[in-house]
């Protein structure tokens, strides 16, 4: 449930980041330089926030099990993956060395958590993962195809005008994209919400 959210965001961030940035800090002394740089930055972070989107529903439901030692000696184990990578990469990389550190602290984060989560408390049961995560797959490779062929029918441009449109059009037809093809493939927490949505909408008509 939380990948069918995070997911169409990461790959309009992705695709969009220039547009993005450009739309909410271009101003001032922010100068469109500024934006590109914000926007690469962004662009590395990426994967830290996938993963800290499955990481962080993993640590709740090891918090509400009373269990809250594991989570922190995994945090203790990430944050000494971060300074080993800290350390090699920031004198080649500077401040681009430190983003990759910390989606390295991220990741495995995550995967430890996953790990731990799949064996003491076998929350992935039943929940056909691998199938799940292969549809999410397919409908974002075809939103990310839909965005950038959208997005570059549109000459580079710094008016927010402009900018708002090409979010607009590319972000918001490439979202439509997504959620058709899961609705298609019948993703089941698609299918919930929007049975969900419709029994909250026939109540409020009542």
């Amino acid at each position: 449930t939380v990948l069918l959210i995070i997911v169409p965001a990461l790959v309009i961030q992705a695709i969009l980041g220039d547009s993005v940035v450009r739309l909410m800090f271009e101003r001032g002394k922010f100068t469109p330089e500024n934006t590109r740089v914000t926007a690469l930055v962004l662009l590395a972070y990426l994967p830290s926030l996938l993963a800290a989107a499955v990481d962080q529903p993993l640590i709740f439901a090891f918090y509400a099990r009373k269990r809250t030692l594991l989570p922190n000696l995994v945090q203790g184990l990430a944050i000494a993956a971060y300074f080993v990578v800290a350390f090699a990469s920031y004198r080649a990389w500077g401040m681009y060395g430190l983003v990759i550190a910390n989606v390295v602290q991220w990741i495995v984060h995550a995967l430890v958590m996953i790990g731990l989560a799949h064996r003491q408390l076998n929350v992935f049961a039943g929940q056909n993962m691998l199938g799940n995560l292969a549809k999410i797959g397919l409908a974002a490779t075809a939103m990310a195809g839909v965005c950038w062929a959208l997005s570059n029918l549109f000459p580079p441009t710094t008016s927010k005008a402009a900018t708002l449109l090409i979010l607009v059009v590319a972000g918001g037809l490439s979202s439509l994209v997504y959620g058709a093809i899961l609705w298609w493939l019948k993703l089941d927490a698609l299918r919930f919400f929007g049975a969900a949505l419709g029994k909250k909408l026939r109540r409020s008509k009542t």
